[in-house]
């Protein structure tokens, strides 16, 4: 019996020293935080500042206006220039509409014309067509009578023939004149010209044609004054948008997170570029520690890891998303929690840990301490079953 009080002595004091050790010697961290990026908000113009009362700590939605800076004295020299330029187009334009416009209305006036002039025409040819038939048909009625043919033959508009055969040669004439009528009427009526460009017909097409030539001439001009209205609107367009950017540009929260500092105070007069706000990116929380090189030597990029916070039993999932080595002051420059001394003197590891960017509660805890372990511990098991 005092065999098995010794052995079960043991036992448990093996066990309890596997227990101490696997605990305390586990690979964990020194110290652990919630750190984060943090973004720089600069000044996109020079000008005059004004800010919003944001107190630090305000949590941003990213898009959400802090402030505006104005520049009541920006170039505008071009962009006047450009006015200028669009109204000189603008004016090209008009002087060819109404250019074109006029050529149209004495296009149309010259129609008339034509129209009236050929009008006249065919009633002054219809009446002398109806005389050269009447003709025709008293020198056919009057037969081989000369006397008659002579009377005809002398009126007005004939050719006095003489000789023996004088009946035949003014009936030859007579039925020479009512061709030539004939046809004259439907040279007017399908608007053949006079031979030459003889005649006040012709001297009406002639001057329609040189409108309409003047016309295509104008019509091209428009098209190339509307093109070069077009390219200046564009340009004086792009020139105030520069203008209104240079004149006054409203600043806004590029992340989601909070203030972490105000760099300029309300009215201050700011140049481009200085900076003017630092906010925290709580969609880039990570987890900052330290560990000693023997549990920095273990470690690789990806290991999973878990994080706990101080004062708290419940343990996160987590990956090793850095390996800064020792010395990494200048890895934290653009994260919000600077490192102390002690962690400074060995070695720098940093965790992604998903819960602390996708559960509401656990966002934007940027500052609160942890630890993080890397190995199994002998009551991990008694931890899950606790979560």
């Amino acid at each position: 019996m005092r065999y098995w009080r010794l052995i079960l002595g043991l036992s448990l004091f093996s066990l309890a020293l596997w227990v101490i050790f696997g605990e305390q010697l586990a690979g964990a961290s020194a110290d652990a935080v919630v750190n984060a990026e943090v973004v720089i908000v600069r000044a996109p113009i020079s000008g005059s500042l004004s800010v919003k009362q944001v107190p630090l700590g305000a949590i941003l939605v990213k898009g959400d206006g802090v402030g505006s800076v104005s520049n009541p004295i920006a170039d505008t020299i071009r962009q006047n220039d450009l006015v200028m330029e669009a109204s000189v187009a603008e004016a090209n334009v008009a002087h060819f509409i109404a250019s074109i416009d006029d050529l149209n209305r004495r296009i149309g006036v010259t129609k008339q014309h034509i129209t009236d002039f050929k009008a006249a025409q065919l009633v002054e040819l219809s009446m002398e067509l109806d005389h050269a038939k009447t003709r025709l048909m008293r020198i056919e009625a009057a037969g081989t009578s000369n006397d008659v043919a002579a009377e005809i033959a002398t009126e007005p508009g004939n050719v006095a023939p003489g000789g023996q055969n004088l009946p035949s040669i003014a009936q030859d004439i007579a039925q020479e004149r009512v061709d030539l009528l004939t046809n004259q009427i439907a040279a007017v009526e399908n608007d053949v010209r006079e031979p030459n460009g003889q005649g006040a017909f012709s001297y009406f097409q002639q001057h329609l044609d040189t409108l309409q030539s003047m016309i295509d001439d104008q019509t091209e001009g428009l098209a190339e004054a509307k093109a070069r209205l077009v390219s200046v609107k564009a340009r004086l367009m792009a020139e105030q948008l520069r203008t209104a950017k240079e004149s006054s540009q409203d600043i806004r929260s590029p992340v989601n997170g909070p203030v972490w500092e105000r760099l300029a105070s309300d009215g201050e007069a700011v140049q481009r570029g200085d900076d003017l706000l630092r906010v925290a990116d709580c969609d880039s929380a990570i987890v900052t520690l330290s560990v000693t090189e023997n549990v920095y030597n273990r470690l690789q990029i990806g290991l999973a890891a878990r994080f706990r916070f101080q004062d708290s039993s419940k343990v996160y999932d987590a990956a090793i998303i850095r390996l800064g080595g020792a010395g990494a002051v200048t890895l934290y420059r653009n994260l919000a929690v600077s490192p102390s001394q002690k962690h400074l003197e060995r070695f720098d590891v940093a965790l992604v840990v998903p819960d602390l960017r996708n559960v509401p509660e656990l966002r934007c805890l940027i500052g609160r301490t942890g630890r993080v372990f890397f190995d199994q511990r002998p009551f991990d098991w008694l931890r899950n079953w606790v979560r």
